[in-house]
């Protein structure tokens, strides 16, 4: 958020409770490694897929590391140490 107060102006941003460790969907390496572990949030993302009319599709850039998402492999879905779901960029 862009905040102007007194002349001032700044950008505010919230700090998440995730880390590398709390990554269970897509990837944070550019597809290298892509996740899809945690059973509740893939059915959240599958869900999601189907009201925003995606299809599921295979992700990863080798055969001992690909998956079913449904969004993009670079996407990244965590469960964070709050045990919220949280999907970032």
């Amino acid at each position: 958020a862009l905040v102007d107060y007194m002349g001032f102006r700044l950008t505010a941003m919230s700090l998440l409770p995730i880390n590398r460790q709390t990554l269970v969907y897509g990837s944070a390496n550019g597809g290298q490694t892509i996740f899809a572990t945690e059973k509740r949030y893939n059915r959240l993302m599958a869900q999601a897929g189907r009201r925003l009319a995606l299809a599921s599709h295979v992700c990863g850039m080798y055969d001992d590391n690909t998956v079913r998402l449904w969004a993009a492999a670079d996407i990244e879905g965590h469960v964070g140490t709050d045990g919220r779901f949280y999907l970032i960029d």
